[in-house]
């Protein structure tokens, strides 16, 4: 990849991203982005927009207000979004669920129209293109996690993609303790040990260690994309009109996603079964499926949130969310497993989708797998 000619960090050993992006912020903590985004857009007040299942730490003086998916991408509703612009809204934070990326296009036309700041969370899209063209430096700001589970990691961390230097700026500065050094941007100068704290921040600091194996990783990322679509192409093989049981995940013709989870959409009118019999079924089978994710809203710190009445209702609930989060199973994907492993999974599903419907014989599985 080639590394962008306004690149610059601190850092000696910077994690270069795959997006175009003019400034890359290396960040200790993938999960903590969005909070210094919005610090560093400067924001104090008012609302911002994003999607229903990732938690954010926000400030406490922004309003959180969460907008409905599309329901077959799982991903924000542009639609949606314009139903929740209010004159206090600062941002929208569309998040590239599974992968796959946002339909960016009419959110930024919403964002022209209201001078909102678009903050993509990337942090499932590391690799996918939108429109042919990658995620990471279409937006104002682009976050990106290393945490172990996905594309490449770093142990822990992320970056932030920015193309607009005053923000990068502003960020770099959040995540050092406000701290600056340099000559020609301190207020006074009281010899060359002087430096000063010019504004509030926070140790978001990337250690050059974990900098080090986030180069080491990012030579492998072409590799590990590669299997990933690989897997899901089987998956896709596998379940496609051969298992009218579930619904394999709906791509958009605009996207190319990064398939950092593959989810399953249980039709539960067609089975027997509940999906937490099925899940357990799938476990019992020694199949590492898992449910991405309860609708964030009811997490325990927003349910707190709304009981104190510090949040209107109607700006949380999301009926499309609230319904696929009831019939969805994340299945295994990762670039370490075997045709074998793949073949497992595959032969696990049928054997469970057959018990969950009630049917005495074993549905039969694609040649490719039996």
């Amino acid at each position: 990849m080639r590394r962008s000619k306004k690149f610059k960090s601190p850092s000696p050993h910077p994690p270069p991203t795959r997006g175009g992006g003019d400034y890359i912020d290396p960040q200790e903590e993938g999960s903590l982005p969005p909070s210094p985004s919005l610090k560093g857009r400067g924001m104090g007040g008012g609302s911002i927009k994003g999607f229903f299942e990732r938690f954010y730490k926000v400030k406490k003086t922004l309003s959180l207000v969460f907008v409905d998916i599309d329901p077959k991408t799982y991903n924000i509703s542009p639609e949606e979004i314009e139903k929740r612009i209010t004159p206090q809204t600062k941002a929208i934070i569309p998040v590239h669920f599974t992968g796959q990326p946002c339909d960016l296009d009419p959110i930024h036309k919403i964002a022209c129209r209201h001078n909102l700041m678009i903050i993509e969370d990337a942090a499932h899209a590391l690799g996918a293109a939108y429109k042919g063209r990658p995620v990471g430096g279409l937006s104002d700001l682009t976050i990106f996690s290393f945490h172990p589970v996905k594309h490449i990691t770093t142990g822990e961390g992320g970056i932030v993609t920015i193309n607009n230097k005053e923000l990068y700026q502003r960020l770099l500065l959040f995540r050092n303790h406000g701290i600056v050094r340099e000559r020609e941007l301190l207020m006074e100068d009281q010899g060359p040990w002087y430096y000063e704290v010019q504004d509030l921040g926070y140790n978001y600091r990337l250690t050059d260690i974990q900098a080090v194996l986030g180069l080491s990783q990012l030579k492998k990322l072409d590799r590990f994309l590669a299997r990933r679509r690989q897997i899901a192409a089987m998956y896709n093989e596998a379940f496609t009109n051969n298992l009218p049981e579930v619904e394999v995940p709906y791509q958009a013709p605009y996207a190319d996603s990064s398939w950092h989870l593959y989810i399953l959409t249980l039709r539960l009118d067609r089975l027997q079964k509940s999906r937490r019999e099925i899940f357990a079924a799938l476990r019992a089978e020694n199949i590492g499926v898992h449910v991405h994710y309860l609708p964030v809203y009811r997490h325990p710190f927003y349910r707190r949130l709304l009981d104190s009445g510090s949040f209107n209702p109607k700006d949380f609930f999301c009926p499309n969310a609230e319904e696929i989060y009831q019939k969805i199973i994340t299945l295994s994907l990762f670039p370490a497993m075997t045709d074998q492993d793949v073949a497992d999974v595959i032969t696990a599903v049928y054997k469970v989708i057959s018990w969950a419907t009630g049917v005495a014989n074993f549905k039969k599985l694609p040649a490719r797998i039996r």
